[in-house]
């Protein structure tokens, strides 16, 4: 097992590398050590060098995935650990793979060209390791262009190492999340610490293909005249939150990053093909959660990262909310055209 870092790779070992039966492990998220077992004894006895890329040297989290610990970045030397545990309890895996094993140091800016330059056979991608659908990331059509076999694989062994995980991270997300906005939570919000907070919300969601998060708000003060047309929000109301939720993965949180997203495997464009969607989306996960906790919908508000979707924007059209605030628009109108014609209001904030 040798460790090598992309940036101070000579053009003649990068030659080497390109010239070997190879298979590339592009890791990013940690992956159990009963999982890793698990691939490396399903690896080709035919593959002669095994490139474990790791991420994760100058970054914590998956870009543009900051503070959802689902995401965080599994070190070069956390790797090399459970490589060398498993190593250690497993004489016949070390005998066969240790000496295959590259340990390939990398930043996410050059994931292309490690692919381009080092030809590899097959690559492997765990699920989670990457913002937004597989097949729109130019490394997904690096390898497409160069007829590499590309097959996206799960850091867990079982439904039970991913329910657990999950359920360990949910609930350190949660306190991350309360802790942060305690104060707020415990008085009222101003309409930008809003726009903050559900931003917010949507770093729990287990879902890379798309991050939202949603509240339920009630205001308390002041009068916000607002009306279909609206595009920004000068408003200087304070709400009060009633509960919240992000998109959440049925049947349970890690599903996707387990069995895989559906959006991925039909290389569905953005926006499209909505029903391929595995979560229930954060709007109406939070009109659920008010629903279970018997809350009241009187003189409520919803307050979203993204404007919803045609489907949630139908249920909220048959709801009691009357306003939605949002920060990001969708990738279509349909969802206005429905919100506008049911004479709900929404403002852009």
């Amino acid at each position: 097992m040798i460790e090598l870092k992309w940036h101070k790779l000579s053009t003649k070992k990068k030659k080497y590398l390109s010239t070997a039966n190879s298979a590339l492990l592009l890791q990013s998220i940690p992956m159990t050590k009963r999982r890793v077992k698990e691939f490396l004894n399903n690896i080709d006895c035919k593959t002669e060098l095994l490139i474990l890329g790791v991420v994760g040297q100058n970054d914590t989290f998956v870009p543009g995935m900051e503070d959802s610990m689902q995401f965080r970045l599994a070190t070069l030397d956390e790797v090399k650990q459970q490589l060398i545990s498993l190593f250690k309890s497993n004489p016949k895996l070390k005998e066969q793979l240790e000496k295959k094993i590259v340990l390939l140091d990398y930043s996410y800016e050059v994931g292309k060209y490690v692919i381009r330059e080092l030809k590899p056979k097959q690559i492997f991608w765990v699920n989670g390791s990457w913002r937004f659908s597989l097949h729109l990331r130019q490394e997904w059509w690096e390898s497409y262009d160069l007829g590499v076999k590309i097959k996206r694989i799960s850091p867990f062994a079982n439904d039970n190492e991913a329910k657990s995980r999950a359920k360990k991270i949910t609930a350190e997300n949660l306190n991350w999340l309360t802790k942060k906005w305690k104060v707020n939570l415990d008085s009222d919000f101003a309409v930008d610490e809003l726009k903050e907070f559900v931003q917010d919300i949507s770093k729990l969601s287990w879902d890379w293909t798309g991050q939202t998060g949603a509240c339920l708000v009630h205001e308390i003060s002041g009068k916000n005249q607002t009306n279909s047309d609206s595009k920004k929000s000068d408003d200087s109301s304070r709400f009060e939150v009633i509960t919240w939720s992000h998109n959440v993965v049925v049947p349970f949180e890690s599903y996707i990053m387990h069995k895989g997203a559906l959006k991925e495997l039909h290389r569905t464009p953005p926006g499209e093909n909505i029903e391929l969607t595995q979560t229930n989306h954060a709007e109406v996960a939070a009109v659920l959660r008010a629903a279970e906790q018997g809350l009241n919908f009187e003189n409520i508000d919803l307050v979203t990262s993204k404007f919803p979707c045609p489907v949630c924007a139908r249920i909220l059209a048959d709801s009691p909310i009357s306003r939605v605030y949002y920060s990001e628009g969708y990738s279509n109108g349909l969802g206005m055209m429905v919100l506008k014609g049911a004479g709900k209001s929404f403002l852009q904030i």
